[in-house]
């Protein structure tokens, strides 16, 4: 009997401990993952920051932009954004990763707390348990639960945000309610500072305060909250409103762009990647199962209101746009986790049953194993940033103003104010209108729209997407600009009329739009070269030695010119600031091979073969049959050849 049960046990605990396990590699993943470009917010938040700590008050208007009249905005994450940048003044972009890493790991503690609160002894809704269908066949369920949770949001809490301080507002006020209403107390704090750090979420405290007060007042017998808790909510719910804006903060959620909806396509999507589990099918399944859970134990009638309230709040927030997918998954976990949809089989044959369950217990650990595979560079990546033009700007434009692409506005700002002024970041939807980004957007394509922007701002620099080839045709009717300057995001014109010194030493010599797409023979520098280098390439790189257009440029130019060593060393730069691309893999390979080292060359190609995309791979074959060939190793290159005219893929990772 004994020893009966001690495996009994241990096969309750197996859940918890792997749920455990999985949360700490997850929060180590988290901690892992650098900075990288999604989109502009956080830079946004570090200059509303940065301008709080400088001059002890909320911004009220849009001060990095050059509009006319000034455009006013409600500030509801102010005590974030001071936050974020007083942890960047003193960590850096380490600091801000420690801090994105703390704030998950407090979300994973209370997602784990709330799924596995469970001795009846420790847990207020004592009366409760003996329904949850987990109980008495072990925790698979919130194990279960838990992994899928979060892999589920932890696409969006690899971006340092409001929003994380909202997923952990929600998740506390949920972990108190359902298990823990001693700590009632906290909530009314809780609240306050919710309020103040993602103000414009407040609708969703609301939700939650007001999905349990109606239970409380409608079951009146055997009611889940007590008098305090039912008091400490009630008190919570003005506590949010005790911010610096006020009353103000009531139009706060109604004056933000929402994204497009959910598509049934998108919701229905269901896969299984490379053995991964892909957080989209995470949060599908997570849909799908409360649905299941909702309709079941509303059947049944053993749904309690405020679980099924707080699901059909979810579902009504994502009726309104994909970017409260994640609120609907934690919204739902109350429901989840006391009416699972189904029972666990008991299964009939135990290797069936072993395979099914290592498949599920491998998958998660997969999915971040194929994430850290393709990690950008730790702390921080610039790709897709205008890192280059900006510090151009800042190195040699002197001050003025820009007219810049709204997308990436809160880059600008962070790096430019307060010696450039820029003209919106889309970023801040309170202070800019649909029409401001409709006519900034707009301008980069159409001369019409250019044309009336110019004549009343007379910006000093105008920065075009540098993916945008069609603005070179804009522009022409402007001649006044002239391109100066690119980098992997941007184009840089200046005003002739007003920057003359800098256009005449800094024209470009080439279409900046064509930049990737020139042959070495092409680029003619009437300045001269340095080294193997055109004059102005070189310059380019000297402000900005980690931009991959240029930095690609310059690999091909030297390999073109014979200078093997300087190719390579191009190449290298560019797989260290850029380890999860291919490009740079790739030019050192054709580096070698342009120097004769062969034999180093078949190594790079073949590690620029394991990285490769289907544009790449048939180029790479038709590379390593050329220097086999060039080797005598013709049964290698015959190998390579039969393999190219199949069609076979390279490898295994293309498909990632």
């Amino acid at each position: 009997m004994p020893e009966r049960s001690f495996w009994h046990d241990r096969g309750r605990l197996l859940p918890i401990g792997y749920a455990a396990v999985f949360a700490g590699a997850i929060i180590v993943f988290n901690a892992a993952w650098p900075v990288v470009h999604t989109d502009t917010d956080l830079w946004s938040h570090l200059s509303a920051g940065r301008r709080i700590a400088e001059t002890g008050a909320i911004p009220r208007e849009a001060f990095f932009s050059f509009l006319t009249p000034t455009r006013a905005y409600l500030d509801s994450s102010w005590l974030f954004q001071l936050l974020v940048y007083q942890v960047y003044a003193r960590g850096g972009y380490v600091g801000l990763v420690a801090l994105r890493a703390t704030l998950f790991a407090a979300i994973a503690a209370c997602v784990m707390g709330l799924l596995f609160a469970g001795s009846r002894k420790n847990t207020v809704f004592s009366q409760s348990l003996p329904s949850m269908p987990h109980r008495g066949r072990g925790d698979a369920w919130p194990a279960f639960m838990a992994v899928l949770i979060l892999i589920a949001i932890l696409p969006r809490c690899l971006v340092l945000l409001p929003h994380l301080a909202e997923y952990l507002g929600i998740l506390i006020f949920l972990l108190v309610l359902e298990t823990h209403q001693a700590w009632a107390p906290a909530l009314p704090i809780v609240a306050l500072f919710w309020g103040n750090l993602h103000g414009a979420s407040y609708p969703l405290l609301l939700l939650i305060c007001g999905s349990y007060a109606v239970e409380r007042l409608l079951v009146r017998r055997g009611a889940r909250l007590d008098d305090q808790a039912f008091g400490l909510l009630a008190l919570s719910m003005p506590a949010v409103f005790m911010t610096p804006l006020g009353s103000t903060l009531v139009d706060a959620p109604f004056m933000t762009r929402l994204s497009n909806a959910v598509s049934w396509q998108h919701a229905s999507t269901f896969m299984i990647k490379a053995g991964g589990l892909p957080p989209v099918t995470a949060v599908n399944l997570l849909l799908g199962a409360a649905t299941l859970s909702a309709a079941g134990a509303g059947f049944a009638r053993k749904a309690r209101i405020s679980h099924l309230l707080l699901f059909a709040g979810g579902i009504v927030l994502l009726s309104q746009g994909k970017r409260f997918y994640y609120e609907m998954a934690l919204l739902s976990l109350p429901l989840l986790r006391a009416h699972p949809p189904f029972e666990f089989p008991r299964w009939h044959s135990r290797s069936v049953a072993w395979v099914a369950v290592i498949a599920l217990m491998v998958s998660p650990y997969v999915t971040l194993v194929r994430g850290m595979s393709r990690r950008p560079r730790y702390p921080l990546s610039l790709r897709g940033l205008p890192h280059g033009v900006t510090a151009f700007l800042l190195a040699h434009g002197g001050d003025g103003s820009v007219l810049n692409l709204p997308e990436v506005g809160g880059y600008y700002e962070w790096r430019l104010y307060p010696r450039f002024r820029i003209a919106m970041d889309m970023q801040l939807h309170q202070a800019f209108s649909e029409e401001d980004l409709l006519i900034f957007s707009e301008a980069f394509h159409s001369a019409d729209s250019l044309g009336p922007l110019l004549k009343k701002y007379r910006p000093e620099f105008i920065a075009p997407p540098i993916a945008s080839s069609q603005f070179k045709d804009v522009i022409r009717k402007f001649p006044d600009y002239v391109p100066v300057f690119f980098d992997q995001a941007a184009v840089l014109y200046a005003s002739r009329s007003r920057r003359s010194d800098l256009v005449a030493r800094w024209r470009l010599p080439i279409d900046p739009f064509e930049a990737t797409h020139l042959e070495p023979e092409q680029i003619l520098d009437p300045a001269g070269r340095i080294g193997c280098l055109p004059r102005f390439l070189a310059r380019m790189l000297e402000i900005d030695p980690e931009d991959s257009i240029a930095r690609s440029l310059a690999s091909r130019i030297c390999a073109f010119r014979n200078d093997g060593t300087a190719a390579a060393a191009h190449a290298q730069i560019l797989i260290e600031a850029y380890p999860e691309a291919n490009t740079g893999r790739l030019l050192l390979a054709q580096a070698l091979e342009a120097a004769g080292k062969n034999r180093e060359a078949i190594a790079a190609y073949r590690s620029a073969q394991r990285w490769a995309d289907d544009p790449q791979a048939d180029s790479i074959r038709s590379a390593l049959v050329r220097v086999y060939e060039r080797l005598s190793l013709w049964t290698e290159a015959k190998r390579e050849r039969l393999l190219l005219s199949a069609g076979a893929p390279s490898s295994p990772a293309r498909n990632n």
